[in-house]
């Protein structure tokens, strides 16, 4: 007991230099341990977290604005850019309606543009349709199937287009009365003298002279006139709508 007290009391102070050594040894080590992981990481996981997201809110942010896919055209046919360059619709046959106005083209009958009147005058009556109008001459009411175009007895009634002279005959109403077929149509002149200058089968040309006026019986109460009657397919016609 008495050896280990000497001991101790000779190399105590060694004893606790190297204690010392060792507990700063021991602090440093854990001060750089918990430097390096305890504190170290969780700040770097932290800044490296808020990085990211502050990356991921930048991009999307700075995206540019979606724009639409540029539209895709056929490219035209030959044959479509050949008859558009030439004026000319798809089939071939020119179409300047087509070009300036943007729309299909009529394919109803038009009035042709040689189209005259038969004589000068005002119409006195017009075309009735089915409706029934009161005449004066037979004192009845009926309808009037033609257009009364006023002129003086013996003023010389033309053709109104080119055509064919169908028939020249003698009406109790209408008196002499000249037939004449011009594209599917058929101009009937009503009123005329007896002596006409033309008979069934002649071509006419627009403004040949026919014949010369007579107002006929049917209508003799009224102003001297023209009776000038149209037919298409065998059903009456207003002559107003092609003589403008």
């Amino acid at each position: 007991m008495e050896q280990m007290k000497r001991f101790l009391k000779q190399k105590g102070l060694y004893f606790a230099l190297l204690a010392c050594i060792a507990l700063a040894c021991a602090a440093c080590f854990w001060a750089i341990r918990d430097a390096m992981t305890g504190e170290e990481t969780p700040i770097q996981e932290e800044e490296l977290w808020n990085q990211s997201s502050q990356t991921v809110t930048g991009q999307v942010e700075d995206l540019p604005e979606p724009t639409a896919a540029p539209r895709q055209t056929a490219a035209p046919s030959p044959q479509t850019s050949s008859a558009a360059s030439s004026g000319q619709s798809v089939s071939g046959t020119a179409s300047p309606e087509s070009e300036e106005s943007g729309t299909e083209p009529d394919s109803s009958p038009q009035p042709a543009e040689s189209l005259i009147w038969p004589v000068e005058g005002s119409i006195l009556q017009g075309y009735s349709g089915d409706e029934l109008v009161y005449n004066q001459t037979l004192k009845d009411w009926r309808t009037h199937n033609g257009m009364d175009i006023a002129a003086a007895q013996g003023t010389l009634v033309v053709a109104i287009e080119d055509g064919t002279v169908t028939a020249v005959y003698n009406d109790a109403l209408w008196g002499t009365v000249v037939e004449q077929e011009a594209g599917g149509k058929v101009w009937r002149y009503c009123g005329l003298e007896s002596e006409v200058r033309v008979a069934a089968g002649d071509a006419v040309a627009a403004g040949d002279t026919l014949g010369r006026l007579l107002t006929g019986d049917g209508e003799s109460a009224d102003e001297s006139h023209l009776h000038l009657e149209l037919l298409r397919e065998g059903q009456y016609q207003d002559p107003a709508t092609y003589l403008k």
